[in-house]
């Protein structure tokens, strides 16, 4: 029995998709898809050259001209709970696999590609007609109704998954569990990480938000896009930042052409649609975003959770939620600081403050506002030790918040087969080199963040990527594996082997600048080493990252090879960047006086 025609161009144009690294965004697969009639074909299963349905008892194969090797060559099984698997022979990673959901009469297929052992795309496509569902006329709510308000529902699945993206500004790595801290302050975390993959050093672009979230929004370096200029308190003339040009295509851009509904809930008075951040978002609520007056993580929940309950759910969903929980000045409430004091006040190891360091504490020498014991606070003002603990005690209270957001989602349908990002802007310093809060230096404490991948079926559980990674990296990493086409010339490159253990041959260089005030850096990171660079005075310091996170032996009269090997690099980098900034001038936004002393508030402005 041939293949009918309108069948036969379908295949057609799925293999054309498929043999292009880039493919075609899912929205166009999914539309082909769409375009069958479900009746007629139950199963699809694309391949690199082998086509074949399957039309009731029939089966049809339609074969490409770029014929693979006989060892790879398309097989196919079929089992009793009637899943079929697309194999290639010598891989151990099904390229597709078809689950036919009786009850619901969902067919889910996962897609993989032989050439990249990687999650290329995963779609959901709801079928009519399954022949053998057991499903009862009764079981499916009349035409034009619907379940709550904001609930997903069994047939209002998207095909492609919910994106549930989670910023912690200011989250340095090593306070988080999973990152080493012991006992772990973070559960919530730590389990999302435990569904995930965790990524042991990725490094931020910058160590302060304006300039950091434009790169990672981006995919490109602080000097390509020009965003990290500080606003001068002192000009006459009234100061200016740049901000994020529309030239640049952001990841809320491409994920609303790909079809998703984007919304923003943001907290940080950088993130505003003032500064550029508004971009491709078709809800953006910055409500919450004032530095005189920072709220909770509840606060950004509950904003974000009364938005959901009211919107279409049949379309995919980009959320990003930007949390404010850690950020100085340092205000978490009693039950999660207090405790944490107790242990300062024990600690016969504690260190004091020097007075350079104290100078430095700027904007966080004050107590915080929820202070039902002063006196135990003024006598620990003194310790490091102090201004770390309501540090983390703004970790964990973040970590509370996320684990009430986890449960709300998960009321709404939203959290189960979400893919779930978590990560942060920038690390944080806590006296580490005489220095506190961030964007004043390049060291290690300011740019190590988290960053953990969680979606269930399609990426690992429990994977641990070992090595330097990059902000501008997660871009493209997500694109690719949501089949979206990934826009040519940006910096950032995909991590989609590294989830499914295929080494790179040679990851990039990790580059980090936009220092706030002088002396300004640049950090450079290449395997174990980390190389910085003191613009003001050409001064080079050399760690081994691996062994000294805390960079505490500079390396450089002992390793002068190593020292030359990564300046070299960074030239290098620092030549690209200004090769792809020519002709571009970042736009510049004033900054009220009033602003500036709102951001005063924030230690944005001072030192």
């Amino acid at each position: 029995m041939p293949l009918p025609t309108e069948h036969q161009q379908i295949a057609a144009e799925l293999s054309e998709s498929f043999r292009r690294p880039s493919g075609a965004g899912p929205a166009r697969l999914v539309h082909i898809l769409k375009r069958a009639e479900a009746d007629d074909i139950s199963r699809m299963v694309p391949g690199w050259v082998q086509m074949t349905f399957r039309t009731g008892e029939q089966s049809h194969s339609l074969e490409g001209t770029e014929a693979m090797s006989p060892s790879r060559r398309v097989v196919f099984v079929e089992d009793e709970s009637s899943t079929v698997s697309c194999l290639a022979r010598g891989l151990s990673m099904p390229l597709l696999t078809v689950f036919m959901n009786d009850a619901t009469r969902v067919t889910r297929a996962v897609v993989r590609i032989a050439g990249f052992a990687a999650v290329f795309l995963a779609f959901v496509l709801c079928v009519s007609g399954c022949e053998r569902s057991s499903e009862t006329p009764d079981a499916k709510a009349a035409p034009g109704e619907s379940a709550k308000p904001g609930v997903v529902s069994e047939t209002d699945v998207p095909e492609q998954p919910n994106i549930i993206f989670v910023l912690v500004d200011a989250l340095r790595a090593d306070k988080v569990g999973r990152y080493g801290r012991v006992p772990s302050i973070t559960p919530t975390i730590d389990a999302v990480a435990d569904e995930g993959v965790v990524f042991e050093r990725p490094i931020a672009q910058a160590p302060w938000t304006l300039p950091s979230m434009a790169s990672l929004f981006s995919a490109y370096n602080p000097t390509v896009h020009q965003v990290f200029h500080f606003p001068d308190e002192t000009a006459e003339s009234g100061s200016k930042v740049a901000i994020l040009s529309e030239k640049f295509e952001t990841l809320a851009e491409l994920l609303q052409k790909a079809g998703y509904t984007t919304a923003a809930f943001v907290a940080n008075p950088w993130m505003v649609r003032k500064y550029g951040f508004a971009q491709g978002f078709d809800h953006f609520d910055a409500s919450l975003a004032n530095p005189t007056d920072l709220k909770p993580g509840k606060d950004l929940n509950e904003l974000a959770l009364s938005w959901l309950r009211k919107r279409d759910p049949s379309e995919p969903l980009f959320l990003y939620l930007h949390y404010m929980d850690v950020h100085e000045p340092y205000d978490a409430g009693p039950e999660f600081v207090d405790d944490l004091l107790d242990l300062v006040e024990r600690d016969p190891r504690k260190t004091l403050v020097t007075p350079t360091s104290r100078h430095r504490l700027g904007s966080l020498n004050k107590l915080p506002k929820h202070c039902p014991n002063p006196e135990k606070h003024r006598r620990l003002t003194r310790f490091r030790e102090y201004w770390a603990a309501r540090y983390e005690a703004g970790v964990r209270e973040f970590d509370h918040h996320f684990a009430s957001l986890r449960a709300s989602l998960g009321e709404l349908g939203l959290w189960d087969d979400a893919y779930v990002i978590v990560t942060a802007d920038h690390g944080e310093a806590l006296g580490e080199h005489e220095l506190w809060s961030h964007g004043y230096s390049a060291h290690h404490t300011d740019l190590h963040v988290p960053l953990i991948l969680r979606w269930p079926g399609e990426l690992p559980s429990g994977l641990w990527v070992s090595g330097n990674v990059r902000l501008i990296d997660l871009m493209p990493t997500l694109l690719d594996q949501l089949s979206i086409e990934i826009p040519p010339g940006i910096q950032g490159e995909s991590l989609v082997p590294l989830l499914n253990g295929v080494p790179l041959r040679e990851r990039p260089a990790a580059m980090a600048e936009g220092v706030k005030y002088a002396p300004y850096q640049q950090a450079l990171y290449y395997k174990e080493s980390k190389l910085i660079l003191t613009l003001d005075n050409g001064r080079r310091q050399l760690y081994n990252i691996y062994e000294d996170p805390f960079e505490q032996l500079d390396l450089a009269q002992e390793m002068p090879e190593q020292l030359d090997l990564l300046g070299q690099i960074l030239e290098k980098q620092a030549d690209a960047n200004g090769q792809l900034a020519l002709g571009h001038f970042a736009p510049q936004q004033d900054v009220s006086p009033e602003e500036l002393e709102r951001l005063k508030t924030l230690g944005y402005i001072g030192d």
